[in-house]
């Protein structure tokens, strides 16, 4: 789930903000932790779960190696 939430956050940045590299990078980070924003996922106040199944946990596991950092999202071209 963590990974389509970052892949739509990316596919859809570039119409939406000026620099959207930055954009969805800081978005993946206010969504892990939106008190603290860092690339940390903080169980109980990430807004990813908000997306998951009701009792659902969310992780990074599923996530590809590459993907698990924020600085490593990249927005494709138009």
């Amino acid at each position: 789930m963590a990974q389509r939430v970052q892949d739509w956050v990316a596919g859809t940045a570039d119409p939406y903000n000026w620099r959207p590299t930055d954009y969805a990078r800081t978005l993946c980070r206010l969504m892990r932790d939106p008190v603290a924003p860092s690339g940390a996922l903080r169980p109980g106040r990430n807004l990813l779960r908000l997306s998951a199944w009701p009792g659902a946990e969310v992780t990074l596991e599923g996530l590809p190696e590459t993907a698990r950092d924020c600085s490593s999202i990249v927005v494709p071209a138009r």
